[in-house]
């Protein structure tokens, strides 16, 4: 199912010579860009086994705090200081650690929940955006693979997910770089057939739309817009 897509752009876009290196942790691989201090695509597999395993780890006691990534030590602006002290002196901008792999897609297992957890898991993402929009594309993902009464549930969902940073001009929260968009794509079989769903979601205080529906896209939007963004990132969609 997996196919490598590599881009290559001969026009002006907002792009730059990324210095990208791939973790891998348990649970999920991420894309790392080590001038930017940011996730700029992380790789999961969704399965029914992880999104119905119960109990589930609650967002609770250490389960709610960020940590720094061990495999990432040193590379990370981003911390709890830097978005309280933003969002006190900017309350009608605050920003939410916004996950790039979501907790609710691992919080299945302890171990799988801390993972998620990481500052180097996160971007600044806007509030409203992050609480409402694309926490419900978040949402539409773990009930697929769960299944409801008349649809029966879908194993093995390969998920990318992703940022979009404007480097030439970068919104940003103090020094932490901020995304222009969220995306996410999946990609699944569904009665033997391939199925492919993309979202593009606008990291923006201006983005009240609480419909998930409303940032549908295809996958050709998203290889092309981080193909603007990121002309040597390699897709695996």
């Amino acid at each position: 199912m997996r196919k490598i897509f590599f881009c290559f752009l001969l026009y002006a876009a907002p792009s730059f010579a990324q210095h990208t290196i791939e973790i891998k942790h348990k649970y999920y691989t991420m894309q790392f860009d080590t001038i930017q201090s940011a996730e700029l695509l992380g790789y999961y597999i969704q399965t029914t086994a992880h999104s119905t395993a119960w109990p589930r780890m609650p967002r609770t006691g250490r389960f709610s705090k960020f940590t720094n990534d061990p495999l990432l030590a040193g590379k990370v602006l981003a911390n709890d200081k830097t978005y309280r002290d933003w969002n006190k002196k900017n309350p009608q901008r605050a920003r939410d650690r916004g996950h790039i792999n979501p907790f609710t897609a691992f919080d299945f297992a302890e171990d799988a929940a801390l993972e998620s957890m990481y500052f180097s898991n996160t971007c600044p993402q806007a509030k409203y955006f992050n609480e409402h929009q694309w926490q419900r594309v978040e949402q539409y993902v773990l009930k697929l693979s769960r299944g409801t009464k008349t649809e029966a549930p879908i194993d093995s969902i390969h998920v990318w997910t992703g940022v979009l940073i404007n480097n030439e001009h970068p919104k940003k929260m103090n020094d932490v770089f901020e995304p222009d968009y969220y995306w996410k794509v999946i990609c699944y079989k569904k009665d033997g057939l391939p199925v492919t769903e993309a979202w593009l979601g606008l990291n923006d205080d201006s983005n009240r739309d609480t419909n998930p529906g409303s940032i549908r896209t295809d996958v050709e939007k998203i290889r092309e817009m981080v193909c603007r963004y990121y002309p040597g990132l390699v897709l695996g969609f």
